[in-house]
């Protein structure tokens, strides 16, 4: 029995085949995953790595902005470009809660 093995390719060039699947976030509550080849994939990293800006909750410049959801809002609200500071108060806040809660 001979069978083809079937190469998954690029989203964005057919005709090579894809290094790797990465996930995207086009929605904050639908996450989908895309392939690329090498030269994506490069492009991709490259983009990713720009994370210099303002912070979406401080307004302060930054150079290591991320992927943050307010814990207020759940898994469903927007996904905000964060500043370290703002990741880590929002995580402390949310610890402090945790533990009035269970104290109670």
């Amino acid at each position: 029995m001979n069978v083809k093995s079937h190469a998954t390719v690029c989203e964005y060039h057919p005709d090579r085949p894809s290094m790797k699947r990465v996930w995207i976030y086009p929605y904050p509550d639908d996450p989908e995953s895309i392939d690329l080849c090498e030269d994506c994939l490069k492009e991709h990293e490259k983009a990713k790595g720009d994370d210099v800006g303002k912070c979406e909750w401080c307004g302060k410049e930054s150079k290591k902005l991320r992927p943050q959801r307010d814990y207020d809002e759940g898994m469903c609200g927007p996904v905000y470009a964060v500043c370290p500071n703002c990741v880590h108060k929002a995580s402390e806040e949310a610890r402090k809660e945790l533990d009035e809660f269970d104290e109670l």
